[in-house]
């Protein structure tokens, strides 16, 4: 449904080939402010953690989406009309998503609070933001995306080799 946005929304994104490469960008963009805001917060000598407790709330209003079903309709709404009934098949899999987020945000909290009360030091702070950064990527990509049934045998549909292994 992303793919939608960027096409009715970016001029001259319908004629590219690729749009899933334009967010790149924003990824980039998205990783750049995230390690200027850590910067920042290891920088800050008072330990302040300004907008925790709202992000919080954000993360528990994702929750409350994707657990209700919210974000199923949300993505019904954006999806190709020839595709809106597969649009809903994955209401199971967005509810996981939703509680993995929840149970990611929170931890993330825990530390960055436990760092801000001293009791984890800096370089321990960020070592476990990266492995906890690391744990959350494993758990979305743990079964690879796929868009077709595996074949039977490896070489199904090739034609065989001649022997000798001349082509």
């Amino acid at each position: 449904p992303f793919d939608r946005i960027v096409y009715e929304l970016l001029p001259y994104m319908n004629k590219v080939r690729a749009p899933r490469m334009a967010f790149f960008i924003v990824s980039f963009a998205v990783a750049v402010w995230a390690a200027r805001g850590m910067e920042r917060l290891l920088a800050d000598r008072q330990r302040r953690a300004p907008g925790l407790f709202g992000w919080l709330i954000v993360a528990g209003l994702l929750f409350l989406a994707g657990v209700s079903g919210a974000l199923t309709e949300v993505a019904r709404g954006l999806a190709d009309p020839a595709r809106v009934a597969t649009a809903g098949a994955g209401r199971g899999a967005l509810a996981l998503g939703a509680a993995r987020m929840l149970v990611f945000a929170l931890l993330a909290a825990g530390l960055l609070e436990a760092w801000r009360r001293g009791r984890v030091p800096e370089t321990a702070f960020s070592g476990a933001g990266v492995a906890l950064g690391g744990l959350d990527l494993v758990t979305v990509d743990r079964r690879p995306f796929g868009f077709s049934t595996p074949a039977r045998e490896p070489d199904a549909g090739r034609p065989a080799r001649p022997p000798g292994g001349a082509a």
